[in-house]
């Protein structure tokens, strides 16, 4: 089963960070494999959320529940989707020299077997594996450089 780590330490605050990963409804407008976004249900501490992804002829749906602990962590569970298993969890921790850490862990089994299975499971490894990136690239864009 793969289990992706990544880490950034960050000069904006752990609120900001934990603002961006959470704003579900922009993912399309800075992650090229995003078609789609869509929120199913939300509350202070709980977040449904359909996210298409694509890459190529590479195409799938991935519904999760999101479990929030505000400007601190986030615990990411399937609801649906292409995954036998699928725990996620993103921590913000707010450094004292000012900025914060930004943690993203992940474990998943694609379900799928055959050609499809492979070839959705390269596009979720490089997705997962490139967010941490992507959302220090976001800050800049959003936040700018302090």
């Amino acid at each position: 089963m793969p289990r992706l780590q990544r880490s950034a330490t960050v000069p904006w605050d752990a609120a900001q960070m934990y603002a961006l990963v959470n704003d579900v409804r922009h993912y399309p407008e800075f992650f090229p494999w995003c078609r789609g976004a869509e929120i199913v249900s939300e509350s202070r501490e709980e977040l449904v959320a359909r996210i298409t992804l694509a890459k190529g002829p590479v195409r799938f749906r991935l519904t999760t529940r999101n479990v929030m602990r505000p400007d601190e962590e986030i615990r990411i569970g399937l609801v649906e989707g292409p995954f036998r298993h699928f725990a996620g969890r993103w921590c913000f921790e707010p450094l004292p020299e000012g900025g914060s850490r930004v943690s993203f862990d992940i474990d998943f089994e694609i379900s799928l077997g055959g050609l499809l299975g492979m070839a959705v499971g390269r596009l979720f490894d490089e997705i997962a594996g490139s967010l941490v990136d992507a959302y220090v690239r976001r800050a800049g864009q959003v936040y700018g450089r302090p």
